[in-house]
């Protein structure tokens, strides 16, 4: 189990969200840290809600989440 700081690899949320089945939907990351699983979601095609109580984390995700959709982020 990942504890507080620890990231999930993008690669990880990339092959378990379209295990669902599905091709779209919405991800609610209640713990979004640096938002890489919202950033995945948006690979996707996927709408994301993130929550984040610690303001550099949610700082980190939202320009995480601009980069993403301006330029692409691998």
């Amino acid at each position: 189990m990942k504890g507080e700081g620890e990231v999930t690899p993008q690669s990880d949320f990339l092959k378990i969200m379209p295990m669902h089945g599905k091709t779209t939907g919405v991800v609610l990351d209640p713990f979004a840290g640096s938002g890489t699983m919202l950033v995945a979601a948006q690979r996707l095609g996927w709408d994301g809600i993130g929550i984040e109580i610690d303001e550099v984390h949610a700082e980190t995700a939202r320009m995480r989440i601009a980069k993403a959709q301006g330029a692409g982020e691998p």
